[in-house]
């Protein structure tokens, strides 16, 4: 079975104990591509996002977000980054 987004990244060795047997594959984007791609279908949150210099603000916001996660050294867990270039 393939969930896509069934668990959170912001703690993955805390919901990996619910598990028997599982295999996680992250996909961690360009926060630059993220960005254009949101901006264009018009899916961004925020009241001032969009506005021309939100770029940035996004930006921090992602890598906010993304020290918060812990991804640990668990072998079920493999980490992709991907670059759309």
């Amino acid at each position: 079975i393939v969930i896509d987004n069934a668990i959170p990244t912001s703690n993955i060795s805390k919901t990996l104990k619910y598990f028997k047997n599982i295999k996680m594959i992250i996909v961690d984007r360009d926060i630059r591509d993220t960005y254009v791609d949101l901006k264009r279908k018009k899916l961004l949150i925020g009241i001032d996002l969009h506005l021309d210099e939100s770029v940035d603000k996004y930006i921090q916001w992602v890598k906010s977000i993304r020290k918060k996660s812990v991804f640990g050294n668990d072998k079920k867990v493999i980490k992709i980054l991907w670059r759309d270039r």
